[in-house]
């Protein structure tokens, strides 16, 4: 009997340890996608527009399309460029430039810190063909919650007509925030501003009473409540209560695989060059013209083709700032004509190579293709030139310049401009107002908690919601009488707020390695046995 009651404490102490690691983790939280950074000296001041706290990872402000109002405050990515990865969290959104007003990518503004730890900033501001996902913080410690209200006529905060709420530490994105106060019939959504939520009573509605509870909708489906007493104003409070990533997402997502940068367009010229590429490297040049008109009426043709005179030894580079990688590149796909023909005309990535296209090349327009692999390409490149290995002048004409992809290549779309997945709506929750009642939580067979009607009155609040089919059982909203509590602004009259679990506001855990708890772990085997 003994041995089976300490192999039960046993499984719910490694079962909070497991947690706490996926807790601490980046886990993933999306597929791969294709975004652009750019560094920038300044970092955002006072928190951003999100008004954060600093947090241990860098920091990124968005483009405006995918800041979204404040909907990403909060969020973690995993940024991958030439030299690495690095994982930043969004604070602030970007206004100023075509990058930031611009609708088809992310575009991600970091310190030159995080981005020389993905790049290299004394070489290029740019990289187009960022990798990126979207991952949980991994912060230590619990979800930290920030109250405000008006100010009453006494002074003192009121929170009866308007209340704002802000949190911080979360490691999971806030999809949405509800609050249900003493007196109301229904929960309310609050309305997001930035990287705070609002509160405001509507006419004829129930003004705001205590005690209350907010339920937290993570990004991912996940819910989290928290009740509390009447609280002091613009203090941090120990919400007690952490996102920790589910079984069900971290099957959805493949948790080892890596994500490389993004891939490249498609076409590196068609009509005009795609976004991210530049030929302004090119050498030895009499002419150079990107938008000529001399298709000859051929139909394989756009309207614009590349013309471009090089002299002996001259040469045509298309560069992409902060680099792309060439794993899932197979051929290289060009129409051109040059005069006078030439059996000299190499192709080749980086400053040299020895490639030379089968020729001769002539005045007639014709469709080569060349295999990446006589390249010699390596892991990741930063430019593609055609190079006139000659000391006499030719004109070319290029245009269809375009990639072919392996049939291994990823078949998410070259740009991905929302990474993240939709969680199911959360349900409506209607509950007795009168007396102090807890409200359930329950997990349904897809693994996604959805809030339930609680079912006690009882002054523990012990019959919460149970646990449906591959769920536990959770209780939340134990009941204490707090009417002595400490007095936190120093004020005349004294009050307490309090935690679903009935604990003191305090930090879970100091700043300590995952591998402390590892040992800690250990230790209560060697005890227990």
């Amino acid at each position: 009997m003994k041995i089976k009651k300490n192999f039960f404490k046993l499984f719910l102490f490694l079962n909070i340890i497991i947690n706490i690691i996926n807790a601490s983790d980046n886990v993933k939280l999306s597929n791969c996608g294709q975004a652009r950074a750019e560094p920038t000296f300044k970092q955002s001041e006072n928190g951003g527009q999100c008004q954060l706290p600093p947090p241990t990872v860098g920091t990124a402000a968005l483009s405006l399309s995918a800041f979204n109002g404040g909907a990403r405050c909060g969020q973690c990515y995993e940024l991958t460029g030439p030299l690495g990865k690095t994982v930043v969290m969004v604070t602030d959104g970007c206004n100023s430039g075509e990058a930031c007003a611009q609708k088809d990518l992310f575009n991600f503004v970091i310190s030159n810190k995080d981005f020389d730890k993905i790049g290299n900033s004394s070489s290029y501001t740019n990289i187009y063909s960022l990798g990126y996902q979207e991952v949980s913080c991994g912060f230590l410690g619990n979800i930290k919650v920030k109250f405000g209200g008006s100010l009453g006529q006494n002074g003192r905060v009121d929170y009866s007509y308007y209340f704002t709420v802000s949190f911080s530490n979360f490691n999971i994105g806030i999809k949405q925030v509800q609050i249900l106060g003493s007196g109301m019939v229904s929960y309310m959504k609050l309305k997001r501003s930035l990287g705070g939520f609002t509160w405001n009573q509507e006419s004829g509605g129930s003004k705001l009473q205590f005690p209350a509870t907010l339920v937290l909708t993570g990004v991912d489906g996940q819910i989290i409540s928290y009740k509390f007493r009447q609280p002091p104003a613009n203090i941090a409070i120990d919400m007690k209560k952490q996102f920790i990533p589910q079984d069900g997402l971290l099957s959805k997502f493949n948790q080892s695989e890596i994500c490389g940068m993004g891939n490249v367009p498609e076409y590196i010229y068609d009509d005009s060059l795609t976004f991210g590429w530049i030929v302004s490297n090119s050498w030895r040049f009499n002419l150079f013209n990107l938008s000529s008109q001399d298709t000859d009426d051929n139909p394989a043709l756009g309207e614009n083709v590349i013309r471009m005179e090089l002299a002996g030894n001259g040469g045509l580079a298309f560069t992409r700032e902060g680099g792309f990688q060439t794993k899932y590149l197979e051929s290289l796909s060009i129409m051109i004509k040059v005069v006078p023909p030439t059996n000299s005309l190499q192709c080749f990535f980086g400053a040299s190579g020895i490639y030379v296209i089968p020729g001769p090349l002539g005045e007639d327009w014709q469709e080569v293709s060349i295999p990446i692999s006589v390249l010699k390409p390596q892991t990741i490149e930063y430019s593609l030139s055609f190079y006139n290995n000659q000391g006499q002048a030719i004109t070319m004409w290029i245009d269809n310049i375009k990639w072919i992809f392996s049939p291994e290549a990823p078949p998410t779309p070259v740009i991905v401009t929302d990474t993240t997945i939709t969680p199911p709506p959360v349900q409506s929750i209607l509950t007795a107002a009168a007396g102090l009642n807890s409200i359930g939580i329950t997990s349904n067979k897809g693994g996604i908690a959805n809030l339930v009607e609680g079912s006690s009155n009882d002054d523990d609040g012990t019959n919460g919601g149970t646990g449906g089919t591959g769920g536990g059982t959770n209780k939340v909203g134990k009941r204490i009488d707090g009417e002595d509590g400490e007095n936190f602004m120093g004020g005349e009259t004294g009050f307490a707020y309090y935690n679903d679990d009935n604990s003191s506001n305090t930090l879970l855990f100091s700043s300590t390695i995952t591998v402390s708890f590892l040992l800690l772990s250990f230790t209560m085997v060697f005890l227990l046995f």
